[in-house]
């Protein structure tokens, strides 16, 4: 019914100017606005322009002013499609602006779309060096894989901005502190930026629900959290070069997921984040040396009540050993899923077998693993792939 409807609406709209593609309402065929970008022939009857060739189409010549007339414009999406030169003008009525590969370092000096809401320009060549002070309606930025970004600019008026994201923009060096302040941003990622070292030295962003940096291998730093931040959040930080992480994580109260996977310069973990009371998983694979962090906060907090919530803990390749595992487990008495694949044991260790809690069990890869004695009475599953060593015989609980 759906792709029905569609034809039939389509219809209707090439019939109000069927010789002329320039006076209709919205234009999807590829064939039409490329005729009417090289004739400049539009007109302001057009609202909404979607360039999707099937095949992948080269522009080389068009009238660079071809949009000028198009003055009540709202949606241009171009894909698919790379023009060599950019346009010399833009709608300033435009409300969605979709461009993958956008062809000038610059928006047109006139193009102030006050009103615009998404704007999506991923693998183009834009520098973005303008702050956004005048767009207040603005709620999705996609600028991934934009090559010759180096800076984000202020946003500090861009109030309404919900979603960002940058990954992949390999020269991307900075952000400027406004970045930190957004009262509507849901989500950030800025993954892969090979060359950037911070993000901002203080945040207060009260609706952030994912904040992704993965594979920043420079990043070394963790804004301060200027204030208690409640919505359920989900941080993705693994393979950075973080070091540590400020007392003030501990405004994080939402914060219920986070991967800190192959961060090998982190040396310590503050109590502040043993402490955050949504903190059900957490993931320190390849994370050699957090095992005085959890020992520390188990030597100073002794009582169930101060126990952490974790329930998952991922830490595999962390290189541990039995005296290490003991105090993790140990601190973190809520633990119902727990990955040790990857290690070197060869008797399950007895800290895992007096939990309490513990309902999955993933053992695999652990290929020098030779008895398993016992299993905690609330064990549900148990994954034991590739434990080469261990036989149907070698277990009395399996």
């Amino acid at each position: 019914m759906h792709n029905l409807v569609q034809d039939m609406g389509k219809e209707i709209v090439m019939s109000d100017s069927p010789t002329n593609p320039g006076e209709r309402n919205r234009l999807w065929s590829h064939k039409d606005i490329l005729q009417v970008l090289k004739d400049d022939t539009g007109s302001s009857s057009i609202e909404g322009i979607m360039l999707h060739p099937a095949t992948h189409e080269e522009v080389d010549h068009w009238i660079t002013t071809a949009f000028d007339k198009m003055e009540n414009l709202r949606i241009l999406i171009v894909r698919n499609t790379i023009f060599s030169t950019a346009p010399s003008r833009l709608p300033n009525s435009l409300r969605l602006l979709e461009w993958k590969g956008y062809p000038s370092e610059s928006f047109p000096l006139d193009f102030h779309p006050n009103k615009i809401v998404d704007l999506k320009l991923p693998h183009s060549t834009l520098k973005l060096e303008k702050s956004f002070q005048i767009f207040e309606d603005l709620t999705f930025i996609n600028l991934s894989q934009c090559q010759s970004i180096t800076l984000i600019p202020n946003v500090s008026g861009a109030k309404s901005l919900k979603v960002f994201t940058l990954d992949r923009c390999h020269k991307l060096v900075k952000f400027d502190e406004s970045v930190g302040f957004l009262p509507n941003l849901v989500y950030l990622s800025a993954s892969e930026c090979r060359v950037l070292r911070s993000f901002v030295p203080r945040m207060y962003l009260p609706s952030l629900e994912v904040l992704s940096f993965y594979f920043c291998k420079k990043l070394q730093n963790f804004p301060d959290v200027m204030q208690k931040m409640d919505k359920p959040l989900k941080i993705y930080l693994a393979n950075t070069a973080i070091k540590e992480f400020p007392d003030s994580i501990g405004n994080l109260i939402g914060l219920e997921h986070i991967d800190i996977s192959i961060c090998r310069g982190l040396k310590d973990l503050t109590s502040s984040f043993f402490k955050l009371p949504k903190l059900f998983t957490l993931t320190v694979e390849g994370c050699y040396h957090l095992r005085r962090s959890f020992k520390r906060f188990k030597e100073s907090h002794s009582t169930l009540d101060d126990c952490p919530n974790i329930k998952r803990l991922n830490f595999t390749g962390a290189n541990l050993s039995d005296e290490d595992l003991h105090p993790t487990i140990q601190v973190l008495q809520k633990l119902e899923d727990v990955n040790v694949s990857h290690k070197d044991f060869v008797s399950l260790p007895n800290c895992i077998e007096r939990s309490l809690h513990i309902k999955c069990l993933d053992m695999s890869y652990c290929k020098n693993l030779k008895t398993i004695s016992e299993l905690p009475s609330s064990i549900q599953k148990v994954d034991a792939r590739y434990c080469l060593s261990l036989t149907s015989g070698s277990s009395t609980e399996l």
